[in-house]
C-alpha cells in the first residue's frame, strides 16, 4: 500500500459551508450503539464491533464498495485514547518528527490550500498549534501501540494492507478540501467534532487518489453527518468527501484507516497474464514465432481512416462456419486481418497458462513484506528458553498462525532460493574446508613422528626417571582429556542454543528443497511478518529507522 501524503485542508467560510443540513438522497446505512470499547477478541470481532453489525456479510453485501455507513454510539470513550492530539504533542517532544514524511500542515481558506511545511525541518509544538491549521500525521501505529493493535487486527482479517493517519483540526481550521481516495476508508472521529458531507463518486471505484477538486464543480452533497467522539463512518473509494469542524472554539482529531489500495481484480490479472504469457513461450512455440515482416506497414493507429470499416467477426476474431471459413480463404490476402485474428488465438490460448493460485501468492508476498507484526510482544518472544533442537517428529504450535502462510512452487516461479552464484561460491568454500582439513593432517602425522623419536631418546638416556615421567605424562593427559570433554560440551551446548535459536526465531533455511515426486526444482517458502521494516521497528528493532519504517510497501 503507498498512502498519499495529502496536505490538510477545507472551508467553513465557503458558500457550501451556509447551506442547510441536507438530507440524503440516497439513504446511508446507520446503527447506533451503546458498546463500551472495542472487542479484541478476534479479528472479526473487531470489525464487528467497529461497524456496529451483528453480522458482517450484510454490510459487505449492502455497503462494501457500494455505499456510506455511519455509526452512531453513544460513548464518546469508545476508541479509548487510540490516538490524540495530546500523544501528536508529546512524541514532538521525545521523538525527531519531520515535515512531510511525518506530518502536513496547511489552512485551507477560500477554497485554495495553503501549505505551510517546512520541508526537512523538525517539527515543534508551535506548528501543530498554530491557530486555523489541519495537521496530518502519518502512521501514528509506529509509536503508538493502541493503533498498531488495531491496525494488526484490521489486517489479519481483510489480508490486505491498512493504513492509518491521523488528523487535528485546530481552533478555527476551515478542515480539508474536497477530495477523493482510490482506498476503502473508515473514519473513526477521537475528540471533537467533525461535520462530513459526501458526494456522488466522479468515477466509480477509481485507482488513483484525487487531487484537491473545487466545491463550484460538485453536485449537491448525497449524504451529510455529524460526528462526535466514538462515532464512525466509513465510504467507499471514489467518494468525494468534505470533511470541516463544527466547533471553533475547541480542536477535533479523527483517524483515516484506508485499506484496499491496488487490490482488484485488474491487479491480479496484471501479474497472472505476465506469469502466463511467461509460461506459454517456454511451452509453445506459436508464442514464440517472430511478428510479421514489415508489421508497421499495416497496422498501428494512425493507419486506419475514419471511413475504413471491419468485419467485426474479423476484428474480433469470431468462430465462422465451415461456408465463411472456405470464402475467406478465397479472399485476397488481408494482413491486418491475419494479425487481429492471430492475436486474439494466442491470448485466449492463454487461459491454459493460467495459475491463479500463484498470482495470489505474488499478492501475498507484498502482503507479508509490508504488514504489521503480531500485536502482544511478550508473545513474540516466548519460547526463547534453552531447550532441546526440534527433530523431524517434533510437534509445533504456532503462537500466531495469521502471521505465517507456506508457499509451494519452483524457481520458476519467483518463489525465492539461491541463485547458481551463491552454490558456486559455496562449492569453493567446502572444497577450501576439504583442503585444509587435508593439511592440517599431513602437519598431524609429521608432529606425531618427531614426537615419538624424541620420546624414544629421552627412554634411553634416562631410565630411572621413566616410570615417574610416565606417571606425569598420564595425568597430564587425563587432566587434557577432561579439559578436552569440557569444551567439548559447552561447543555442544553453544550448537544447541544456536539451532534452538534459529528454530524459535524462523531465520533457518526456509527455502530448502523437497521431492514432491512429480520432478521439479520444487521448494516450499516459509512467509512470517517479522522479517520486514515495518515490523522489526515495531518490535523493538534500533537498527531500524523511522524512516526506513515509513517504506513498508514492496
Amino acid at each position: 500500500m503507498k498512502r498519499k501524503n495529502r496536505a490538510a485542508s477545507a472551508s467553513a467560510t465557503s458558500p457550501e459551508g451556509k447551506k442547510k443540513k441536507v438530507v440524503s438522497g440516497k439513504k446511508a446505512d446507520a446503527s447506533t450503539t451503546a458498546s463500551e470499547t472495542i472487542d479484541f477478541t478476534s479479528p472479526e470481532r473487531v470489525v464487528e464491533s467497529l461497524l456496529a453489525v451483528t453480522e458482517l456479510k450484510s454490510f459487505f453485501d449492502d455497503n462494501w464498495e457500494k455505499k456510506p455507513h455511519f455509526v452512531k454510539r453513544e460513548n464518546g470513550d469508545f476508541y479509548g485514547s487510540l490516538f490524540t492530539k495530546k500523544d501528536l504533542e508529546s512524541l514532538l517532544k521525545k521523538e525527531e518528527i519531520q515535515f512531510i514524511e511525518d506530518v502536513s500542515v496547511s489552512r485551507y481558506v477560500e477554497g485554495k490550500t495553503e501549505l505551510i511545511n517546512e520541508e526537512g525541518s523538525r517539527v515543534n509544538l508551535k506548528h501543530i498549534k498554530a491557530n486555523g491549521v489541519a495537521v496530518q500525521f502519518h502512521q501514528p501505529d509506529r509509536f503508538k501501540d493502541d493503533v498498531w493493535k488495531l491496525l494488526e487486527s484490521l489486517e489479519t482479517y481483510f489480508g490486505n494492507l491498512v493504513a492509518a493517519d491521523a488528523y487535528i483540526f485546530q481552533p478555527g481550521s476551515q478542515g480539508l478540501a474536497p477530495q477523493f481516495d482510490e482506498m476503502e476508508t473508515f473514519i473513526l472521529q477521537v475528540e471533537g467534532k467533525s461535520k462530513w458531507k459526501l458526494y456522488k463518486p466522479l468515477q466509480e471505484l477509481p485507482q488513483e487518489a484525487s487531487p484537491d477538486l473545487e466545491l463550484s464543480d460538485l453536485d449537491e452533497p448525497t449524504h451529510d453527518f455529524d460526528m462526535e467522539p466514538g462515532d464512525l463512518l466509513y465510504f467507499p473509494r471514489g467518494t468525494v468527501y468534505f470533511p470541516v469542524p463544527i466547533e471553533d472554539k475547541d480542536h477535533a482529531t479523527y483517524l483515516a484507516v484506508t485499506t484496499f489500495q491496488e487490490n482488484t481484480w485488474g491487479n491480479m490479472l496484471t501479474s497472472a497474464l505476465s506469469k502466463a504469457v511467461e509460461r506459454a513461450m517456454e511451452s509453445d512455440v506459436e508464442y514464440r514465432r517472430g511478428l510479421p515482416v514489415n508489421l508497421a506497414s499495416f497496422m498501428g493507429s494512425g493507419l486506419l481512416r475514419e471511413t475504413e470499416t471491419e468485419d467485426p467477426s474479423e476484428q474480433n476474431g469470431d468462430q465462422k462456419s465451415d461456408e465463411e471459413a472456405a470464402a475467406a480463404d478465397k479472399e485476397p490476402a488481408n494482413p491486418r486481418r491475419d494479425f487481429n485474428g492471430n492475436l486474439l488465438k494466442l491470448v485466449k490460448g492463454l487461459v491454459r497458462h493460467l495459475n491463479p493460485d500463484k498470482a495470489v501468492d505474488d499478492m501475498l508476498r507484498d502482503f507479508f513484506g509490508g504488514r504489521l507484526p503480531p500485536y502482544e510482544k511478550k508473545d513474540a518472544k516466548k519460547g526463547k528458553k534453552k531447550s532441546a533442537a526440534p527433530s523431524d517428529e517434533s510437534k509445533i504450535k504456532l503462537l500466531h498462525p495469521d502471521h505465517v502462510r507456506i508457499l509451494i512452487g519452483d524457481l520458476s516461479d519467483g518463489v525465492g532460493g539461491n541463485d547458481e552464484s551463491d552454490d558456486e561460491s559455496q562449492a569453493e568454500e567446502v572444497a577450501e574446508e576439504e583442503d585444509s582439513e587435508e593439511e592440517e593432517s599431513e602437519e598431524s602425522e609429521k608432529d606425531d613422528e618427531k614426537s615419538s623419536k624424541k620420546g624414544a631418546k629421552k627412554q634411553k638416556a634416562a631410565k630411572k626417571t621413566e616410570k615417574a615421567k610416565e606417571t606425569k605424562t598420564k595425568g597430564k593427559k587425563k587432566a587434557e582429556s577432561e579439559e578436552d570433554d569440557e569444551d567439548e560440551e559447552e561447543m555442544e551446548e553453544d550448537k544447541e542454543e544456536e539451532e534452538d535459536l534459529d528454530y524459535e526465531e524462523g531465520s533457518g533455511d526456509e527455502n530448502e528443497g523437497f521431492d514432491n515426486e512429480e520432478g521439479g526444482d520444487e521448494i516450499v517458502l516459509l512467509l512470517h511478518s517479522y522479517q520486514n521494516n515495518r515490523a522489526m521497528h515495531m518490535m523493538g528493532d534500533k537498527s531500524v529507522s523511522n524512516r526506513n519504517a515509513r517504506k513498508y510497501t514492496t
